[in-house]
């Protein structure tokens, strides 16, 4: 619930990560079109958590909505 990807500290992470692995920040932005091919790998994730889980959409939407805090990272 604590995750907020667009602080100052998380910024800075989140560039050096994706420089190390040498993979632009744009591709954030495409995130939205593979919502499909990560679904069915969701039961992998629901066996391996104790804990009861929301649906797979609403994980992905919160993800989406944190991306979509650092688009400035590759729009100009």
């Amino acid at each position: 619930g604590g995750v907020d990807l667009a602080a100052p500290e998380n910024l800075d992470l989140l560039g050096k990560i994706f420089g190390a692995k040498h993979v632009p920040l744009r591709l954030l932005g495409r995130i939205r079109d593979q919502r499909e091919f990560h679904r069915p790998d969701w039961q992998a994730v629901i066996e391996s958590v104790p804990e009861e889980l929301e649906d797979f959409d609403f994980y992905f939407d919160f993800v989406l909505g944190q991306v979509g805090r650092l688009k400035a990272l590759w729009e100009e």
